[in-house]
């Protein structure tokens, strides 16, 4: 649930960036160039099989496709979703990339966010501030002036870090995995890690700090634990609706409505398309050709599901206050109130997937019906 709500954040950040920006250029195709003497001015927005920036970016990038390779400069944010993620030249802002191959040999001026299978930092990569990770191998060869964080499997530092190291090293495995500290590596503050295997130091004089190491324990159970992740979920999904709301607070009470009167369609409507989309976006991908629509549909479809549970949220808290409670309410009440149901219904240990998937099913018939009834009208 967590992992999928940051990616459904993400991904409708794609279209909120869009609907706000004054200058941009949107990019569809299976191959995206900027040539070296090309400059774009303001954001670039692309889906596309290969996208390649030779040129310069005045703005921000941000893209979906499955590789993209930077020689040139952005001078703003890099946002990507992409099976390679290649950095050669220079980001001028942050670089927050997913994806299953990341690999830095050029310049972040700002942080770097990378959640992705395989993490390499080259030997002449610099990063300017932070470099927070999720994934399973990081390689961490070239410069991080500031911190390096994050959770990952196996990382291996043999470059410098002018900061901290505060991992979470997930080395379930004994013999795969683990932290390496290479004697080539500098670590200008201190070492704190979490495994359930020491770190391979190969000079203690790589790290001026302290080394600090916690025994990995299971705390999904703890009361704080449990309250924290409905936390985490309640605001993700308070922070999509707030969104949603403020664009179109009319399309959500057309979505109650129509929950309300076309209950069963809805159910069957909402089921159908869960289950046919992700089998359409297969076969879009298999033939090659149809990548860049399987990443357009993916992301939709990642943004719909998560619309989903928001807007059916927003029908349970709409039809419950309309029952008990006769006057008008604020439309954040109702919102906050739903979502707050949702999570506490999510939470339940052995039913909570049912929920989830209940309510995902029923939320999405709601909106392919009212976007049918906008397109009929």
């Amino acid at each position: 649930m967590k992992k999928f709500l940051s990616v459904a954040i993400l991904a409708l950040s794609f279209i909120i960036f869009a609907h706000s920006a004054q200058a941009f250029e949107v990019k569809v195709d299976n191959s995206v160039n900027l040539n070296k003497e090309e400059i774009a001015d303001g954001n670039v927005y692309a889906s596309c099989g290969e996208m390649k920036i030779d040129g310069t970016v005045n703005g921000d990038v941000i893209a979906i496709c499955k590789s993209i390779i930077v020689n040139g400069t952005i001078n703003g944010d890099l946002i990507a979703f992409s099976q390679d993620v290649v950095i050669n030249g220079e980001v001028k802002g942050s670089a927050r990339v997913a994806g299953t191959n990341i690999t830095v040999n050029g310049t972040v001026d700002h942080n770097i966010n990378a959640f992705g299978t395989e993490i390499n930092l080259t030997p002449s990569s610099t990063v300017a501030w932070d470099v927070l990770v999720a994934g399973v191998n990081g390689k961490f060869n070239g410069t991080i002036a500031g911190n390096l964080h994050g959770s990952i499997s196996a990382a291996t530092v043999a470059g410098k870090i002018g900061k901290n190291i505060n991992l979470t090293i997930d080395d379930v495995d004994a013999k795969q995995g683990g932290l390496l500290i290479t004697k080539d590596a500098i670590v200008g503050g201190g070492l704190t890690y979490s495994a359930r295997q020491e770190a391979r130091l190969e000079s203690l004089s790589s790290v001026v700090g302290p080394v600090s190491r916690q025994e990995i324990k299971d705390t999904s159970e703890t009361p704080l634990n449990v309250l924290s992740t409905i936390f985490y979920k309640l605001s993700a999904l308070i922070l999509i609706g707030l969104v949603l709301i403020s664009l179109k607070k009319k399309f959500a009470y057309d979505v109650a409505q129509n929950l309300e009167t076309k209950n069963w369609q809805a159910t069957l409507i909402g089921l159908g398309a869960l289950i046919l989309t992700p089998l359409i976006i297969l076969f879009f991908t298999i033939t090659i050709i149809g990548i860049p629509l399987a990443i357009i549909l993916l992301a939709i479809y990642l943004v719909v599901l998560a619309l989903s549970l928001i807007l059916s949220s927003f029908f349970v808290a709409n039809t419950l206050l309309k029952s008990f409670y006769k006057k008008p309410v604020n439309v954040f009440v109702i919102l906050i109130l739903g979502l707050t149901i949702f999570v506490l219904l999510a939470s339940l240990p052995y039913i909570a997937g049912a929920f989830v998937l209940a309510f995902m099913i029923y939320g999405l018939g709601g909106i392919l019906i009212t976007i049918k009834n906008y397109l009929y009208a």
